[in-house]
């Protein structure tokens, strides 16, 4: 019995997440996003228009040598890029700035670039392969 409880208690402890260091966080986003004339956007509607995820966040995390991105969606649910399906990966870090690429296969790619030291963040998307289809840039402050 103890022998099947030690086991149960070492399978249990094995399967308990690290937890993920927060480089930083950033609040609302704003900026512009082109729609391309298919899917729902249609030739009327395609262009340049101002854009904007007003009651979102998005963070950097670090876990060992791995790099993520939180972000809470609009109903406010936090979700991380990666467990979304994204393969994320570090471009580069060059002190303050490190930039980040979540890819989503078949449907978006995001480029994030932040500014640890300044407390800023840029970040571009681009949706393809969706009834959406747009490029964007947006800018964050941070916290």
């Amino acid at each position: 019995m103890f022998k099947i409880f030690s086991i149960g208690l070492v399978l249990a402890l094995l399967t308990v997440p690290v937890a993920a260091e927060t480089m930083i966080t950033c609040g609302a986003s704003e900026g512009y996003a082109y729609y391309l004339p298919q899917g729902l956007t249609g030739k009327v509607k395609a262009g340049w228009e101002k854009d904007k995820v007003s009651i979102g966040s998005i963070a950097l995390t670090k876990n060992g040598n791995k790099v993520d991105i939180l972000f809470k969606d609009v109903l406010g649910h936090l979700k991380s890029a990666s467990s979304n399906g994204a393969k994320v990966t570090l471009l580069g870090f060059e002190a303050p700035n490190a930039t980040v690429l979540a890819s989503y296969k078949e449907t978006m790619v995001e480029i994030y670039t932040f500014d640890l030291k300044g407390k800023n963040l840029v970040w571009s998307q681009h949706k393809y392969g969706t009834l959406l289809n747009k490029g964007a840039t947006y800018f964050a402050k941070c916290y």
